[in-house]
């Protein structure tokens, strides 16, 4: 579901396609936790690839970036960045 249909979505809806492996979505999916649906899902999802396209605007990666398990882990857990670590 999220490979199929959420994350063409989110990637459509921001013009950027940067992709996620199977295991960094089945991350994201466990940090998720339980909620039934997919609302939280989406939230991380959405926040994940807001991040990546701020930084895609602000030239910090282009659009063969390779998104690291570390980025997941820092938007999801909601910890501030420091861009200046991805330059």
């Amino acid at each position: 579901m999220v490979k199929s249909y959420i994350l063409p979505q989110i990637q459509k809806e921001m013009n950027l396609r940067i992709g996620l492996s199977d295991e960094q979505i089945r991350c994201i999916v466990r940090l998720s936790g339980d909620e039934e649906g997919v609302r939280q899902l989406k939230h991380n999802l959405d926040a994940l690839y807001s991040r990546l396209n701020l930084w895609y605007l602000t030239g910090k990666i282009d659009d063969k970036y390779i998104v690291k398990d570390s980025d997941i882990y820092e938007v999801v857990e909601k910890k501030e960045l420091n861009l200046s670590y991805y330059t």
